[in-house]
């Protein structure tokens, strides 16, 4: 949301009515639908999968959580320059990765199923 004081003399709204607003405060509310983003597709077929990393921050074991099995389903850890450093096959509901060998610092987990990226989420590694 962004809110501030703005000197607006003259407003057309859908109807083509003219508003004088004078200088009066206006809160303009910013969300994907008044901006003409999509929010959802209808033929996408991963918006309903909610992916849980734990723990966060985690040390030697990270465990994938997804709401539903991933056919064919790829688990990538990249790190901030964006290299991956672990890559690995996913097809279950859990998945625990050994992240013993990365070193400290923040991360991110992004998975895929057929090649597609459905999520990413950041991790840190203690």
């Amino acid at each position: 949301m962004i809110a501030g004081q703005y000197s607006v003399d003259t407003i057309i709204n859908r109807e083509r009515y003219y508003l004088d607003y004078g200088s009066w405060p206006i809160i303009m509310k910013l969300s994907a639908e008044t901006l003409g983003i999509p929010v959802s597709t209808s033929d996408s077929p991963h918006e309903a999968i909610r992916v849980s990393l734990m723990p966060n921050p985690a040390t030697d074991r990270l465990v994938v959580l997804t709401s539903s099995e991933l056919k064919n389903g790829t688990v990538r850890i990249i790190d901030q320059a964006g290299r991956t450093v672990l890559s690995q096959d996913i097809n279950a509901e859990l998945e625990e990765l050994d992240i013993a060998g990365l070193s400290v610092g923040m991360y991110f987990v992004s998975l895929s199923q057929n090649g597609q990226v459905i999520h990413t989420q950041k991790f840190i590694k203690q």
